[in-house]
């Protein structure tokens, strides 16, 4: 039987298998950048668009980790 957490587990950080999608890692990352940011990148965002700077092209995955970088605290409110 596989329990919910083993799910997760493969569906956010797996990638060494090729099952996972590694999004876990992908919203760490962002969420690192993020708050390594200055005042205003942290209040105001970095711009819209500005998560695939981060990977080459790629998406986040998560509306709310977008936003998050993107539009920053202002942007999420």
């Amino acid at each position: 039987m596989i329990y919910h957490d083993q799910i997760l587990h493969r569906f956010f950080y797996d990638t060494g298998s090729g099952l996972g999608s590694g999004r876990g890692e992908m919203y760490a990352r962002i969420f690192e950048a993020w708050t390594e940011s200055d005042a205003i990148g942290i209040v105001l965002g970095h711009g819209l668009f500005s998560v695939p700077d981060l990977f080459g092209g790629t998406y986040a995955h998560s509306d709310w980790m977008e936003l998050m970088y993107d539009c920053g605290l202002i942007g999420m409110i």
